[in-house]
């Protein structure tokens, strides 16, 4: 999967709620999985965008996670693109559950 589009993806649904942006600082690909590490809100993290072949509804689903505590921050349903996955992630609440940590 293109990096500068996960990157832009999910710098635009956390500026919806003017969070961001997201730094990339890596990232890493497998067959069904693309994650790319950074920082968000001063903290590293993970975004791991997952592919499923067999579901077209939900083929790209997202989730953020915290690299120091390993713990999921946020995951979407997904959606059909990596687009619709983005515009229906919730963003704000991971960036709130984040800020938590």
């Amino acid at each position: 999967m293109n990096i500068q589009e996960i990157i832009d993806t999910v710098n635009k649904g956390l500026a919806v709620d003017g969070h961001g942006p997201f730094e990339s600082s890596n990232e890493t690909e497998s067959f069904h999985r693309t994650v790319v590490r950074g920082t968000l809100a001063g903290r590293d993290i993970s975004v791991e965008i997952d592919e499923d072949d067999e579901t077209s509804e939900y083929q790209v689903s997202i989730t953020l996670r915290d690299l120091d505590t390993d713990q999921p921050i946020g995951r979407g349903n997904g959606g059909p693109t990596l687009q619709d996955a983005g515009s229906i992630f919730q963003w704000k609440n991971a960036v709130s559950d984040l800020k938590l940590l």
